[in-house]
C-alpha cells in the first residue's frame, strides 16, 4: 500500500454557476480520499460565492477564499498560499475530472519517485460531445527534466503545457507563482517547473475533461492580450539561454512560429496601445525565430521582418494553390463521370466506421446488380461548398446517390446543411438518399424554423427520393413531409458481406458512445460493468468504439479499417453497446450482443429488422440486464440470418435499376 499524503486541489471560481456543481462533484468523488479542496471565489458576480459556501458546509474537506477579482493566476496563487497538502493540483471550475484522476497521478509520482505527474485529457463541447482533435500518444513513462522540456517543443506540446492535467509536489511552488494578468498563464512557468524536477511521470489514461465554452477566453475573438503567448515563449527563450539549454532553441523557434502565425494576423491594430503591443511582440518573435542558427529562406525574412507585406504575398500564393487544386479535382471528376451512371456524393472521410461500412454496402449492392463499378465517388471534403462547381460539369443523365446514416435533421446540422446544398446544386438531377434516420426538433421555435428550412429545400427538388431505416423516421416523413417520396428499408450495413478469419471468442467488448447521442449516465455505465464482471467472471473487459476519434479515413483505407473492426467484434464473446453500428457489427459477425437504446430511438428501429437473430438483445432499460444476460446464447456458434432484411431492399434495388435504364 502507498503512503497517502494530503493533496490540495485548487479550483478558481469566476462566473461559472452553470458548470461549478459538476466540477466540484467530480472532485468530491475522488477515489483518493486524503484531499482538501480550496475554492477561490475570484469576486464572481453571480451565485458562485453562495454555491461555494454551501459546499463548504456540506463537506469538511472544502475551504473557501473570497477575494476581489484579480484573474485566474491570482486565484491560483491565493490557493497555493494556504494549501496544506504535500501535493497540489489545479482544476478549472468549468471542467470536470475522472473519479480516479488523483489516485492514478499520485501512484505514478510515488512509484517513479517523481516531483510531477501528467495525465492525458480530452477536449469536450459544453454538451459533453468530444471535440475532434488528433489524439496524444502519451505513454505510461518516466521523463527527465530535459526530456519533458523537449515535449514542450513537440507537435503535441499543448498536452504538456497546461496547468490542470498535473499533480505537483508543493515545494515546486516555493519560488514560482503564476503571472498575474496574463492570458495562457501556464505557458509562463511550465518550463521553470519542469526544470526544477528530477523525474516527471506521465499517465496515458484520459483523466481530465477540458470543457471548451463558447464564451471562454480561449474561444473568444482574438485580442491583443493573446500576444501574451509570444511573451511567454520569449521568456522561455531567455530561460533556456540563461541555463545553457541551447539545444532546445530550434524546437522553440518552431513553436513560436506556429503561435505567431495563429495570433499575429488576427489582432486588431486600432489603438496606439495595441500597436505598441504588436510591435513589441514582433520584436520578441524575430529575436527567437532568427536566433537558432538555422538557414532561413528569403520568404521567411519577408514574412517575419515585413509581416504585413509577407502576409499579403502568402495569401495570394495560397489562393492560387487552392484554385489549382480545385481545377485538378474538377478535371478528374469530369473525366471520371463519363464512365459512370451513379455519382456517390458526400461520402465520409471522418473516423465513423459505421458510415464507411454504409458506403461499402452501397458499392457492394450496385456491383451485385450491374456487375461493374459504375459509380464515381466524391467525398464530403471534396464536395463541401463546391457543390455548384461539380453540378455545372455533371452530365444530365447521371443519378446522384447520397449515403445513408443518421444525419438528416437537426441533430448533426453541418451534415444536414451540406445535404441541402447538394439538393439545391443538383436540382436538375435524380437524387436518391440512402436509408437515413431523420431527427428534427419540433418542440422549440428554433427547431421548427430549422425544419421549415429543410422542408422548403426538399420540396423544391422535382425528383428526390428519401429512404429511411426505421419506423419512427418513416412515420415522421409521412406526417410532416408527405409530398416527398419516402420508402422504408433497413440500415445498409445489415446486408454487408463480410469475411473474418481465425475467430476466437473471448472477452467482453464495451462499445459505448460519448457524443450528443449518448444516453447512459456514468453511474449506469458502472452498473453495467459490475454486472458483466459478476455474470462473466474471468472474462476480460475491453473498451472499443465504432468511431476512430481524431482519425481521417480516406477511400483507400476504408475497406481495411472496417474489416479490422469487424474482426475485433467477431473475436468477442459478448458485445455491450449503445451504438447502432455496434449492434449491427455484432449481428453480421454472429457475436452475442446487448444493445441499449440511444436518444433518438434509431437502435430500437434497426433492432426490429434483425430481431430474428436471438443472439442480439435490445434493452429499453437496465432493469432487464440480468435476465437478458441469462437468455443470450454465449457459447453457441451463431449464424447471421439476413433473409428478412435482404427481401426488404427490393424497392431500393428496383429504383437503382430504373435510374440506370433512364440514364442510357
Amino acid at each position: 500500500m502507498l503512503d497517502t499524503k494530503l493533496i490540495s486541489i485548487i479550483i478558481p471560481v469566476y462566473k461559472v454557476e452553470k458548470y461549478i456543481n459538476k466540477c466540484i462533484e467530480s472532485v468530491l468523488c475522488q477515489t483518493y480520499q486524503n484531499i482538501e479542496i480550496i475554492l477561490v471565489d475570484d469576486g464572481s458576480p453571480d451565485q458562485c460565492p453562495k454555491i461555494c459556501d454551501e459546499y463548504a458546509k456540506r463537506d469538511s474537506r472544502i475551504r473557501v477564499i473570497h477575494q476581489k477579482n484579480m484573474g485566474l493566476s491570482a486565484a491560483r496563487n491565493s490557493g497555493i498560499d494556504i494549501a496544506k497538502g504535500k501535493y497540489v493540483g489545479f482544476v478549472d471550475s468549468d471542467d470536470y475530472i475522472e473519479p480516479d484522476m488523483y489516485e492514478k497521478l499520485y501512484r505514478a509520482i510515488s512509484l517513479a519517485n517523481a516531483e510531477l505527474a501528467i495525465c492525458n485529457y480530452h477536449s469536450v463541447e459544453e454538451d459533453g460531445r468530444e471535440k475532434e482533435r488528433k489524439s496524444l500518444t502519451m505513454k505510461d513513462e518516466v521523463l527527465s527534466a530535459y526530456e519533458a522540456l523537449e515535449k514542450l517543443q513537440g507537435s503535441e506540446w499543448w498536452f504538456y503545457v497546461t496547468a490542470w492535467n498535473k499533480l505537483y509536489k508543493k515545494e515546486l511552488f516555493d519560488k514560482i507563482r503564476f503571472p498575474v494578468g496574463k492570458v495562457n498563464e501556464d505557458q509562463f512557468i511550465v518550463h521553470e517547473l519542469f526544470y526544477e524536477c528530477n523525474v516527471i511521470a506521465t499517465v496515458s489514461n484520459v483523466l481530465y475533461h477540458y470543457v471548451q465554452r463558447k464564451d471562454s477566453i480561449m474561444n473568444s475573438n482574438v485580442s491583443v492580450k493573446r500576444l501574451d503567448d509570444i511573451e511567454a515563449i520569449y521568456g522561455r527563450y531567455i530561460f533556456y539561454k540563461k541555463n545553457h539549454l541551447d539545444t532546445l532553441l530550434p524546437g522553440l523557434s518552431a513553436v513560436i512560429k506556429n503561435q505567431y502565425e495563429m495570433i499575429r494576423w488576427s489582432v486588431s491594430r486600432n489603438s496606439n496601445a495595441e500597436k505598441k503591443c504588436v510591435i513589441r511582440a514582433d520584436k520578441m518573435f524575430r529575436e527567437v525565430y532568427f536566433s537558432c542558427g538555422e538557414k532561413r529562406s528569403f520568404n521567411d525574412y519577408v514574412m517575419y521582418i515585413c509581416p504585413d507585406v509577407g502576409y499579403k504575398l502568402r495569401k495570394i500564393k495560397n489562393n492560387w494553390i487552392y484554385k489549382i487544386k480545385l481545377f485538378k479535382n474538377l478535371l478528374r471528376y469530369k473525366k471520371g463521370v463519363r464512365k459512370s451512371e451513379f455519382i456517390l456524393i458526400d461520402t465520409p472521410t471522418h473516423g465513423n466506421l459505421g458510415d464507411h461500412a454504409i458506403v461499402l454496402t452501397m458499392q457492394q449492392i450496385i456491383y451485385d446488380i450491374f456487375k461493374k463499378n459504375n459509380w464515381f465517388e466524391l467525398t464530403a471534403d471534396e464536395i463541401n461548398f463546391r457543390e455548384k462547381w461539380f453540378a455545372h460539369i455533371t452530365p444530365k443523365n447521371q443519378t446522384i446517390l447520397i449515403p445513408g446514416g443518421g444525419f438528416l435533421g437537426a441533430l448533426w446540422p453541418l451534415e444536414e446543411e451540406r445535404v441541402r446544398r447538394i439538393i439545391v446544386a443538383f436540382r436538375n438531377y435524380k437524387i436518391i438518399i440512402f436509408p437515413q434516420t431523420v431527427t428534427f426538433d419540433l418542440e422549440t421555435e428554433e427547431g421548427i424554423r430549422y425544419f421549415r428550412e429543410s422542408k422548403e429545400c426538399y420540396l423544391a427538388h422535382p425528383d428526390l427520393t428519401i429512404f429511411v431505416r426505421e419506423e419512427k423516421s418513416y412515420e415522421f416523413m409521412k406526417k410532416y413531409l408527405p409530398e416527398i417520396k419516402t420508402m422504408l428499408v433497413p440500415d445498409m450495413v445489415t446486408v454487408l458481406n463480410i469475411h473474418t478469419v481465425d475467430v476466437k471468442r473471448k472477452g467482453i467488448l464495451m462499445c459505448l458512445r460519448s457524443d450528443k447521442e449518448k444516453i447512459l449516465l456514468d453511474e449506469q455505465y458502472k452498473k453495467i460493468l459490475k454486472k458483466m464482471q459478476e455474470t462473466l467472471d474471468g472474462e476480460k473487459i475491453f473498451n472499443t468504439d465504432t468511431v476512430l476519434r481524431h482519425n481521417s479515413i480516406g477511400k483507400k483505407e476504408r475497406s481495411n479499417e472496417v474489416a479490422k473492426k469487424l474482426q475485433e467484434f467477431a473475436n468477442a464473446k459478448l458485445v455491450v453497446t449503445d451504438r447502432l453500428h455496434g449492434m449491427v457489427f455484432a449481428a453480421i459477425t454472429g457475436t452475442p450482443c446487448i444493445a441499449i437504446g440511444n436518444c433518438n430511438g434509431k437502435i430500437k428501429g434497426i433492432y426490429d429488422w434483425i430481431k430474428k437473430n436471438k443472439y442480439i438483445c435490445y434493452l429499453d432499460n437496465l432493469e432487464q440486464l440480468e435476465s437478458s444476460l441469462d437468455a443470450l446464447p454465449l457459447d453457441v456458434a451463431n449464424k447471421y440470418d439476413k433473409s428478412v432484411v435482404q427481401e426488404s431492399f427490393e424497392p431500393l434495388i428496383k429504383l437503382l435499376i430504373k435510374a440506370s435504364n433512364q440514364s442510357r
